[in-house]
């Protein structure tokens, strides 16, 4: 199941391997996913892990950004991730298992990218982590928004100090070989230009629709934890394609507009825990 990294060679065989390995229905899953976590059925577990390889190796490219040699490593440890999903998966909280074990996949991946983007750690302390994941980000976002993405305005987006953004900023900058190093002898291209276009963050995009499709799926689920209140500001305000005003409901329930945000951020912190419990580096995500 885990390609060898000596290679290219062994990499491109099993990326054509794994393609004999069927997709399941949702029956099917269902099915195996019950054999297995009622029987421990091995043969089930295997049926579910070589079902979802793909998944893995999509989730792998999204995040190499174009060094192939490094894409063998990515997928080894997703494949890990996708294990260690289908150990944790609780199917009677019905969130759908590709939904799931896309966010253990994209974990593990991560550790690794931070374990090894340089011989110095970049990513050993939280604050470290939600800089790394979201570094990017946050500056392209800034940057549509024509602000300068300085090291105060990140800081406040992602929650940690000026500091410590600039200590990352130096980290990822002094990479252990230079981007502008020539690929080869007499060659007139650079590392930088074996690096894949980052105008449109696939990865991002996945995430996010993954955790709209994990809140919509478990939206039945969660408004249990609500009162009869909370309920109608969860689904006015929050789950709603189009929010009512904090007016609107302030007038419908007979107080302020500022005792319907504190029950907002109630709602939100509630819903925050909610994921946590299922979804693993939940914070790093969606910061």
């Amino acid at each position: 199941m885990i390609p060898s990294t000596q290679a290219a060679e062994p990499l491109s065989l099993y990326l054509r391997d794994i393609r004999v390995h069927p997709m399941l229905s949702r029956d099917e899953e269902t099915r195996l996913m019950a054999k297995f976590k009622k029987k421990n059925d091995s043969q089930a577990a295997q049926k579910l892990i070589h079902s979802h390889l793909r998944l893995v190796i999509k989730i792998a490219k999204s995040l190499n950004r174009g060094r192939r040699e490094q894409l063998a490593d990515l997928i080894q440890e997703g494949n890990i991730g996708l294990v260690q999903a289908l150990e944790k998966y609780d199917p009677e909280k019905g969130t759908k298992f590709s939904y799931y074990s896309a966010f253990w996949i994209r974990a593990y991946i991560y550790k690794y990218l931070i374990n090894n983007w340089s011989q110095v750690k970049v990513g050993t302390t939280q604050a470290q982590r939600k800089l790394f994941y979201n570094l990017g980000r946050v500056k392209k976002t800034l940057q549509k928004k024509g602000l300068r993405p300085t090291a105060e305005r990140i800081a406040d987006r992602i929650g940690v100090t000026e500091q410590e953004v600039l200590d990352m900023e130096k980290r990822l900058e002094n990479r252990d070989s230079s981007l502008n190093a020539p690929l080869r002898s007499r060659s007139t291209g650079e590392q930088l230009d074996t690096l894949s276009d980052d105008s449109v963050d696939t990865e991002e995009e996945v995430a996010r629709q993954q955790l709209k499709d994990l809140v919509r799926e478990n939206a039945d689920q969660f408004k249990k934890q609500l009162d009869a209140r909370e309920r109608v500001i969860f689904e006015k305000r929050i789950f709603s394609a189009s929010p009512e005003t904090l007016q609107t409901l302030a007038e419908r329930f007979d107080i302020s507009r500022e005792r319907i945000r504190q029950i907002e951020e109630k709602i939100l912190k509630k819903l925050r825990a909610f994921f946590m419990d299922q979804v693993p580096d939940y914070e790093a995500y969606v910061n």
